[in-house]
């Protein structure tokens, strides 16, 4: 019942969390020698109360403290992207203007042009060309869209998000959110420090760098 209580700590299980993974979970069965029956959540329960309410439970952890063996309690620092609608991405561009006149053929297959003919075609073929483009990049940003104008686009293994990320540190003992910041989704994760002073902060191999205000 100790090593129920110990995996029961280590791994932050409530009662009936324990009861399912002594029965599924080969680990808890080998740390407790393949017992023939294991307790339920109510004789955990029990047993608990039990050595709590006659002082024993601090003398049953002494020996593990000894052995400099702890379970320490901290936060989990964790992100998840929150989609949004990326609009027409990818489809075809919007109509130019009718009012647009249209290019002249090429200069070079004209042979019957002058030097001086050619060169002003060419510059007028310039202009029409940059005008077009204006035209489209102000019917463009002018459209209606569905698109997210604060999102932005990133790549988390194979697959692209598009949108925000949040960002939330949780208690390992209690598993609520304690504080979140919201960013773009290509901000980095290491660009963002929820950690608590004087307390562990758990994160990701990826964020390692990030310099934390907990340990």
């Amino acid at each position: 019942m100790v090593k129920v209580l110990f995996l029961q700590s280590v791994y932050n299980l409530v009662d009936e969390a324990m009861e399912r993974e002594m029965h599924y979970r080969v680990s808890f069965m080998n740390f407790l020698n393949y017992p023939d029956s294991v307790p339920d959540s109510r004789a955990i329960w029990l047993f608990r109360e039990r050595l709590s309410s006659t002082g024993k439970d601090k003398m049953i952890w002494e020996p593990f403290e000894s052995e400099g063996i702890t379970v320490k309690k901290g936060v989990v620092q964790d992100a998840s992207f929150i989609e949004s609608d990326p609009g027409k991405h990818g489809r075809k561009k919007p109509p130019v203007s009718p009012n647009m006149p249209e290019i002249v053929q090429d200069e070079k297959k004209d042979k019957t042009m002058t030097k001086d003919g050619k060169r002003q075609a060419k510059r007028e073929a310039k202009i029409r060309v940059a005008e077009k483009k204006r035209i489209r990049r102000d019917e463009r940003r002018n459209a209606k869209t569905r698109r997210f104008k604060d999102g932005t686009w990133a790549k988390k293994g194979k697959r692209s998000h598009f949108g925000n990320k949040l960002h939330t540190v949780q208690g390992t003992d209690i598993p609520l959110i304690m504080e979140f910041v919201l960013t773009t989704a290509f901000s980095h994760d290491s660009k963002v420090d929820l950690g608590i002073p004087g307390i562990p902060t758990y994160r990701d191999k990826r964020i390692f760098r990030i310099t934390n205000q907990g340990n």
